[in-house]
């Protein structure tokens, strides 16, 4: 995976953010335009529901599921006036989410994010 942030020179705050991953020799991905200030999460806010997550479910080898605890500072967070999403992300998820890529989003954010302390997993 990699990241960049796009930075405006006149006010030297970020204002773009770009997140890519490597697909067979390929990187996909998806960029955000930001616009205002970082804001605070409020409470029952679907941003609030979105990155405010303890508990972590990751499918083992065997088939088993281990579920971890994380923790983290609450995390601010930006609005995106614009987004743009690679047309092979479709191929790569499959055509299953293909109508939802290509919609306009309902909501967009960027979290500003913070250091994550992972927990080891316990199966479940």
């Amino acid at each position: 995976m990699r990241h960049a942030e796009v930075v405006k020179p006149e006010n030297n705050r970020a204002n773009g953010f770009a997140y890519e991953w490597k697909v067979n020799d390929n990187w996909i991905g998806l960029k955000a335009q930001t616009t205002g200030k970082l804001q605070n999460l409020r409470k029952k806010s679907i941003e609030e529901f979105v990155f405010e997550h303890y508990w972590g479910y990751t499918k083992q080898r065997n088939g088993a599921v281990k579920e971890y605890r994380v923790e983290h500072k609450p995390w601010r967070y930006w609005n995106v006036q614009n987004c743009e999403v690679d047309k092979a992300i479709m191929s790569f998820y499959g055509e299953p989410f293909v109508a939802s890529l290509k919609r306009k989003p309902h909501s967009a954010f960027v979290a500003e994010g913070s250091q994550v302390k992972v927990y080891p997993g316990q199966k479940v």
